[in-house]
């Protein structure tokens, strides 16, 4: 491996900066986050690739909304991928969001998302590439 000796450059401090920008870049994973409606009826994510590698977080913009974090993957297109719940939580809002969770699927077009009550609420999703 080359490393660069900073001392030979014209401007040091400039040229390590540069160095510092390409190394996030190069490092930094693929994060896309978006406000999501959620209800009974299973909807796919919109803006995730239908094959690959993600981990999903949803919450709830509102308090007491149910929480969920979910590793899912997908080789090929026309089946279903695999899903691994990873930490969650039901709704602990009094009313309606009591006990409510969040249910994470896929089929073989799409990951899809749900609950399991008629109410629907406005979740913040983050989508993590691998």
């Amino acid at each position: 491996m080359n490393y660069i000796d900073i001392e030979q450059l014209e401007d040091p401090y400039e040229n390590l900066r540069v160095v510092n920008l390409i190394n996030d870049k190069v490092n930094q994973k693929a994060i896309t986050s978006y406000e999501m409606l959620i209800d009974d009826t299973a909807r796919p994510f919109p803006e995730l690739a239908a094959i690959g590698a993600f981990i999903i977080t949803i919450s709830g913009i509102e308090t007491g909304l149910p929480v969920g974090i979910y590793a899912v993957t997908k080789s090929a297109n026309g089946v279903a991928g695999s899903i691994s719940t990873l930490s969650s939580q039901a709704g602990t809002a009094a009313g309606t969001w009591a006990g409510n969770v969040l249910t994470v699927s896929s089929t073989a077009s799409a990951f899809e998302v749900n609950h399991d009550r008629s109410e629907s609420g406005n979740f913040n999703v983050t989508i993590t590439g691998l």
